[in-house]
């Protein structure tokens, strides 16, 4: 009976990625089996998104809360022994694990205990989930064919989760997290335009100052040109900053893969396919260069991680 008066009982779900310039989340309530009220949003300081979280906790009884795990520290090591971390991963560091498959995931423990404390106060944190781990729930969704072997990435803005597997059998798992500049680059590029601008207009009022008859309107239309110049070269610039990123992605697939083949427990192995799930769009260029490098068609998946993180969240609570 319980159960029955369970499904009129609204849930919320809420999904984080926090980031040092964007931090993202997604609220959704769950009744009467589906998904209503879908909310978005992005806040530059994260005190403005605990703000939002907790405002929107207070009008439900039941709340769950996850959390992107975007720290360096992550490994996925293809044995279910614990003893074995120590033969594949050299760093000294406490760590927690969870069973995927065949293999465990590892995480600093000092990762789970400073988001744990961070969410303290701002109800509690339900889940923190792993790139490796979304990525291999990917996986399982896949009807991969059980004697073939698979490369499976997947990108969400600069993490990188790989994972090589058999069927869904894990080979070997890699976590990389980029290094990423390029929002200063383009401050300085914005601040440099800005006084492009500036010099501009001021030799363009000296100008109308010593024409009497030039015409009043060409200053605003010759702004108006300049402003427009100005994004076209931005969007140039976001572009080759966007090109550059997955050029580096790229790279790193394919030194993995280099990797794989030197690994002398795959000796003879083949990987005959390339699946991509990405959170953003790749650059057709980039796709084109990594299938001439390593002789496959990646085969790419769009997805929206934190609808993956509320879809996990609910298998793992079965509701």
């Amino acid at each position: 009976m319980l159960s029955f008066f369970k499904k009129f009982i609204p849930r919320l779900f809420i999904s984080v990625i926090l980031r040092e310039k964007k931090n993202s989340l997604k609220t959704a309530t769950y009744l009467n089996g589906k998904f209503i009220n879908i909310v978005e949003k992005s806040f530059e300081d994260p005190h403005r998104l605990f703000a939002y979280i907790k405002n929107s906790q207070k009008k439900y009884l039941y709340y769950y809360t996850s959390l992107f795990l975007n720290s360096e520290e992550q490994w996925l090591v293809p044995s279910l022994d614990s003893n074995e971390f120590e033969n594949f991963i050299t760093t000294k560091v406490s760590v927690k694990s969870i069973v995927l498959n065949n293999a465990r995931l590892y995480t600093a423990t000092e990762h789970i205990e400073h988001f744990t404390e961070l969410f303290e106060d701002n109800g509690g944190l339900d889940f923190l989930f792993s790139p490796l781990a979304l990525l291999y729930y990917c996986v399982q969704k896949e009807n991969l064919e059980r004697d073939k072997i698979s490369l499976c990435v997947y990108k969400n803005s600069n993490n990188l989760a790989l994972i090589a597997c058999k069927g869904q059998e894990i080979l070997i798992g890699e976590f990389k997290l980029f290094e990423k500049d390029i929002g200063l680059e383009l401050d300085g590029f914005e601040s440099q335009n800005e006084e492009i601008i500036n010099e501009t207009t001021e030799e363009q009022v000296e100008q109308e100052d010593e024409l009497e008859n030039f015409n009043e309107n060409f200053g605003e239309e010759f702004k108006d040109k300049l402003d427009l110049s100005n994004q076209e070269q931005k969007a140039e610039f976001d572009e080759f900053s966007n090109f550059s990123d997955d050029m580096e992605f790229c790279n790193y697939i394919i030194s993995s893969i280099e990797k794989f083949y030197k690994d002398t427990r795959y000796a003879g192995d083949f990987i005959d396919k390339l699946l991509i799930f990405t959170n953003e769009d790749i650059t057709q260029s980039a796709l084109e260069f990594l299938e001439n490098e390593i002789l496959l068609t990646p085969q790419v998946k769009s997805l929206n991680t934190l609808d993956l993180m509320i879809e996990l969240m609910q298998k793992e609570l079965k509701i």
